[in-house]
């Protein structure tokens, strides 16, 4: 899923008869300790309602920020043969806004680098590079501006 998100909810005071909560999302509930599971990022206005013995009420607001899970995957291994599968080495992922690949051959001589578009397992754009490991280096940028660097090594196969 691209967002998990539960939040649970505790009043200050757990004294009153009823609790009528909003979550801002569409959903409510009148548990005095409840949770609720936000979908979407975004940012919500959570409402409370509270009445007393009394019958006096009460009102309180809470604003809070849901965020983008990030997650980033790579791959250890690809083919570049134009069967629709796995033809490009890139990372895969969520939140992730930006990122760039760096490859190097086995001598440490970078022969691929682009930003936002993987290798297909070319060499300067042209000539296939030959069956393989290499050594990648990835650099992302999440939806939270949060930068992250991965090295490994990719296998190519044709």
């Amino acid at each position: 899923s691209e967002i998990n998100n539960l939040a649970w909810f505790k009043p200050k005071n757990q004294h009153y008869e009823m609790y009528a909560w909003n979550f801002g999302d569409g959903n409510f509930s009148n548990d005095m300790l409840p949770s609720n599971e936000y979908l979407m990022a975004g940012d919500y206005m959570v409402i409370l309602e509270v009445e007393n013995e009394q019958m006096c009420t009460s009102k309180d607001t809470l604003n809070i920020l849901v965020k983008k899970d990030y997650t980033c995957w790579i791959p250890n291994a690809f083919t570049p043969n134009n069967d629709g599968l796995d033809d490009v080495f890139r990372p895969k992922g969520n939140a992730i806004n930006d990122y760039s690949v760096f490859i190097y051959n086995s001598w440490g001589e970078l022969i691929f680098e682009n930003r936002n578009d993987g290798w297909d397992g070319k060499l300067r754009g042209v000539e296939q590079a030959p069956t393989g490991i290499y050594t990648y280096r990835i650099v992302t940028e999440d939806a939270n501006g949060k930068v992250r660097t991965y090295q490994g090594e990719i296998n190519l196969m044709l």
